[in-house]
């Protein structure tokens, strides 16, 4: 009769030993979280409008055939580093953006469908300060020269910032020529009038000489 209680009060005890290791778990697992979190600069997790916004974005590019793995690194990238929700709804915007003109770019540079690398490409060149114009004019260039997006990008831009710079060094040199030519036209006009100034006074002189004879 005796073991029979013991036994019991064994059996009644497992439960609670599981519940009990149980909880201890999930509170070890959230201390090691906040702990990676706070480490990390980062935070838990969006609001939920937040995650609306990003969740539209994915779907609109899901609809436009774009990759969506960028717009989801931007957003990790923003909740790694602690940004705001404005933040990182903002750049999920930004990004969808940057990959739709990528996108229209491409195509009308000739590629009719342009794949989830290359379109991500040309985002992120434009996101670094390429316009949509210079991409597409480097997927022009780039299956003829046989190098990729982004070095055919910077041969673009290189070439318009040299053509840039070439207009405003020529405006430059035509301003100075004009300020000389100028200066010059000024020196000769106002030497001409002193050689005529000089000539009408020697006539005047000879004529008073002339008159002046007795």
């Amino acid at each position: 009769m005796k073991q029979f209680a013991i036994a019991a009060v064994a059996v009644a005890t497992i439960p609670m030993l599981a519940q009990a290791q149980a909880r201890s778990q999930a509170q070890a697992q959230s201390q090691a979280q906040a702990q990676a979190e706070a480490q990390a600069g980062g935070r838990a997790s969006l609001s939920v409008e937040a995650q609306a916004h990003v969740t539209a974005d994915l779907a609109a590019a899901r609809r436009s055939r774009l990759p969506e793995q960028p717009i989801r690194n931007r957003v990790a990238e923003g909740e790694a580093k602690g940004a705001t929700d404005a933040q990182i709804v903002a750049a999920s915007r930004g990004t969808l953006v940057n990959l739709q003109a990528s996108h229209d770019a491409l195509v009308r540079a000739g590629r009719s469908a342009p794949s989830d690398a290359e379109t991500t490409q040309g985002a992120d060149l434009i996101a670094s300060g390429h316009t949509a114009a210079q991409v597409e004019a480097a997927a022009r260039r780039a299956p003829l020269s046989g190098s990729t997006l982004e070095s055919a990008a910077a041969d673009v831009k290189g070439n318009a910032n040299g053509a840039t710079a070439g207009r405003l060094a020529g405006g430059i040199a035509g301003g100075l020529s004009g300020n000389v030519g100028a200066g010059l036209g000024v020196a000769t006009s106002a030497a001409a009038r002193g050689a005529t100034a000089g000539v009408a006074g020697g006539v005047s002189g000879a004529v008073s000489g002339v008159l002046g004879r007795p």
